[in-house]
């Protein structure tokens, strides 16, 4: 199925790393960009850079368009690794709770390392 104006895209960038943004009715995508280091709205192909295209869909049963008007509102703000990402951008422009899975994960994968080398 084609993408829709509301979801959410995804690209892989150094090998492991997601970066997650929004998909408006013009074909942009308005994300939180480390390499802009703020919130931006930008054509698709600029957002990909050459990268596959995941569609992830909506993130919730928020309209697709208050979610990208809630977006909007938030262009030009900073890019924060741990608590202003993508995936807390995008999450909140869908009315849920900000998080960044992949944030979580690396935190408490090093934190279990640090715990296992310290017991051993």
């Amino acid at each position: 199925m084609a993408p829709q104006p509301g979801d959410v895209l995804r690209v892989t960038v150094y090998g492991a790393v997601l970066h997650e943004g929004i998909l408006t009715e013009e074909g942009t995508v308005i994300s939180n960009s480390r390499r802009n280091g703020r919130v931006v709205e930008e054509s698709v192909r600029s957002f990909a850079n050459g990268r596959k295209i995941t569609n992830i869909g909506p993130l919730s049963d928020v309209s697709p368009h208050l979610a990208i008007a809630h977006a909007r509102t938030r262009l030009g703000r900073e890019y924060k690794l741990y608590s202003d990402n993508c995936q807390h951008f995008v999450r909140r422009a869908y009315r849920l709770k900000p998080s960044s899975p992949q944030r979580d994960v690396f935190v408490y994968g090093l934190l279990a390392l640090a715990a296992f080398v310290f017991v051993f």
